[in-house]
């Protein structure tokens, strides 16, 4: 990714209702509220293999789900959902072939079928789309717990274990 990309990118991460401190329910409600669109996220159970995603963004006509895998640390778990959230504010228009090798029947347990539009997951980073909402969610993190290290924000509990899994606790 070039300089340019990272620019744009970073100039999209500081539009948004990003709150200090760092809080993902927070985030989540008011990016829902700013997009005048609710976002549900659900968790999903079971461990992931190479081939499934560890998240998926499903837009529907009447909400966004995002789906992210729970079977590994909150860091992570964040950085998952922030992943698919950067696909959903950057627009990424997701490949309509792939929707229908990635929705288990476990997820419609908590989404109708006939509400799915069209879905994004991720299996690989190969995709520019996929690198830029990796450098998306990197960005929402990384300015979370930037804002901790400089003291600009009270730490949170999950900005004190992202400040640590990314090196700089002290």
């Amino acid at each position: 990714m070039n300089r340019a990309e990272l620019e744009r990118l970073q100039a999209f991460v500081d539009a948004l209702p990003v709150p200090v401190p760092w809080s993902l329910s927070t985030f989540v409600a008011a990016l829902s509220a700013q997009r005048g669109r609710p976002i549900q996220l659900h968790p999903l159970e079971g461990p992931t293999t190479a081939d499934t995603p560890t998240g998926l963004w499903v837009p529907s006509r009447e909400a966004d789900y995002i789906f992210y895998e729970t079977a590994t640390s909150l860091p992570h778990q964040e950085h998952i959902v922030c992943h698919e959230l950067g696909h959903m504010v950057l627009r990424h228009q997701p490949d309509p072939e792939r929707p229908g090798r990635y929705l288990h029947s476990r997820l419609f347990q908590q989404v109708a079928p006939e509400l799915v539009e069209i879905a994004r997951a991720r299996t690989s980073y190969r995709d520019a789309k996929e690198q830029e909402a990796e450098t998306f969610a990197t960005l929402i993190l990384r300015g979370a717990t930037s804002r901790v290290r400089t003291g600009t924000a009270p730490p949170s509990p999950a900005a004190l274990q992202w400040s640590s899994v990314l090196g700089f606790d002290s």
